[in-house]
């Protein structure tokens, strides 16, 4: 991973072959607000990603969390 800064703004560029995450974001380029935590973004193979995309990585858990983040109650 290669970290730029870029009119003040940090921007975190991914490897060859690689997707940055924080878990749930994904993407090959990061711009980064003044108050982000870069330390949260991390490298993922690009077949992960796609398997996390696509859920095929996604626990019960994974998904009980996200039907509470919509406001469903689990």
């Amino acid at each position: 991973m290669q970290k730029i800064i870029d009119n003040g703004t940090t921007v975190l560029l991914a490897d060859d072959g690689m997707m940055l995450t924080d878990g749930s974001s994904f993407g090959s380029t990061v711009r980064l607000g003044k108050e982000a935590d870069e330390s949260v973004w991390y490298e993922i193979t690009a077949e992960e990603a796609d398997k996390r995309m696509n859920g095929e990585d996604a626990t019960e858990e994974d998904y009980q969390s996200a039907l509470r983040e919509m406001g469903v109650n689990v």
